[in-house]
Parts: C-alpha cells; sequence; structure tokens
C-alpha cells in the first residue's frame, strides 16, 4: 500500500506566513490551423512556475540555517529512503494541541511515543499535529486576511522537544511534521539548527497523515518506509519532495 503524503503547489496554496505566493502560469497543448495551408500545426503545451523552494512539502538541508552548511544536492539518494514510524499528537481533550494559544510542541506531548519506538531501526520520524487536516478543511475558503491569520498558527516543536528527539534518535536522517516549520514564526532557528547539527533533515508541510495513520492501523503496523528524495537543485539551501510511504 502506498500513502501519498505530498501537499501540492498551486496558487492559492498555504504556505510560511512571510513566503511569497507561488505563481504559475499554465499554457495548454493547442492545434492551430495555419490559414493558408490549412494544415493542423500541434503546440506543445508547458507550464511557467515562480516558487520559493519552500513551498508545499519540501525538505529543508543544513545550509538553510548554517553558515556553510551542506546543501540538499550534497546528499547521496539513500539518505531519502527510510524506516519510518508515525507520531501522533493528541487531537482532543486537554492535551489536544491545536487548541492551544501556542501551537509547541512539547517532550510530553511525544515522550511515550519516543520511548515505545525501536530507536536503533527507526531513521525518520513522522509528527502527525492534524494542521494538515486544517489545511485540508480551509482550502479554497480563506482569502487575504483570514488566509494570512491561519498560516501564522502552524504547530512547532519546542527546544526541549528537539532535544529530546536528537538524545532519543542519534542517527535519525529525517524529521517530518505536517506544518510550515519546525521553529516558530520569528525564531532564531534553534529548533532546525539543533536537528541540523546532528545531519537531520527537517520535512515541511507534509499532507494526508490521517490517512496514513488509519492505513497503519488497518494493517496492523507500526513502521513504513518513506520516500522523500527531493529535486535535485544545485547548491540549494532546500527542494520540493514526492513524499510517500510504503506499507508492506
Amino acid at each position: 500500500m502506498i500513502i501519498d503524503l505530498t501537499y501540492p503547489t498551486y496558487e492559492g496554496m498555504f504556505k510560511y506566513p512571510s513566503d511569497p505566493d507561488p505563481e504559475i502560469e499554465i499554457n495548454p497543448a493547442k492545434i492551430e490551423q495555419d490559414p493558408k495551408t490549412n494544415d493542423k500545426k500541434y503546440k506543445s503545451g508547458h507550464t511557467l512556475l515562480k516558487i520559493r523552494n519552500h513551498h508545499a512539502t519540501h525538505m529543508d538541508a543544513p545550509a538553510h540555517k548554517i553558515q556553510g552548511g551542506k546543501t540538499i544536492d550534497q546528499y547521496d539518494i539513500t539518505k531519502f529512503v527510510n524506516k519510518a514510524s508515525l507520531v501522533t499528537l493528541a487531537q482532543t481533550g486537554p492535551s489536544n494541541l491545536l487548541k492551544r494559544q501556542k501551537r509547541e510542541i512539547r517532550v510530553e506531548d511525544i515522550k511515550d511515543s519516543i520511548d515505545n519506538n525501536d530507536n536503533n531501526e527507526i531513521k525518520a520520524l513522522l509528527f502527525y499535529t492534524g494542521f494538515c487536516d486544517e489545511m485540508r478543511k480551509h482550502d479554497g475558503k480563506l482569502f487575504k486576511d483570514s488566509r494570512h491569520m491561519f498560516e501564522t498558527k502552524f504547530p512547532y516543536f519546542s527546544m526541549d522537544a528537539a532535544e529530546y528527539i536528537v538524545k532519543a534518535f542519534p542517527n535519525l536522517n529525517i524529521v517530518g511534521i505536517d506544518s510550515f516549520a519546525l521553529d516558530p514564526s520569528g525564531s532564531n532557528s534553534e529548533v532546525h539548527r539543533t536537528f541540523f547539527r546532528n545531519d537531520t533533515l527537517a520535512l515541511e508541510t507534509l499532507a494526508n497523515l490521517n490517512e496514513l495513520k488509519l492505513a497503519l492501523k488497518a494493517k496492523d503496523k507500526d513502521t513504513f518506509t518513506l520516500h522523500t528524495a527531493p529535486i535535485l537543485y544545485k547548491g540549494a539551501d532546500a527542494a520540493q519532495v514526492r513524499a510517500y510511504a510504503v506499507i508492506e
């Protein structure tokens, strides 16, 4: 079974609050008729993209936050195929992350799930906050100020939580989340740098994590294979990813 975990790029999409909106010009294939010869001419379609490499589901490399850090193209493709586990945060009751004024992921939110994982085998951890479900619910329904206000409410990790994950998983290749960033907006990016110093890459703006959770439950599985190969931008700090989970 394959579950697509990718949030697409399109005009009107949700994105990190300070990122510009993507501009996409789609020119479809068409048939034109030569007025002199009456012959048909087939014109190829093409699409012009003006996007940021942090739009949609994407992978951050250390160069995103560390001067002189590794760029996304400096990693072997094997870095992006990993045995993975899904950590589901509470979305009901008093511990509901999305009901907090500050949607900060704390150690107590993840401790039990982290401690119950096989830390020697797991190379990628995905954190399901429920924010991707909110994005789906509001897609196409929020505009301008209301959309920007929604974008500012994305969940993020506390420093203590980031340090707890790194200590528990010293060989972790990927940490992923259904949110725009690991750090809160306007921060000094301490969480990103904590993971990058461990050579753990950041996979952000994931989608369909509820579908993944349900599929794992249906298959009675705790782990899956995560595929996250990024576009090969030379020298870039990040790149879009077609992320998907394979459940055997």
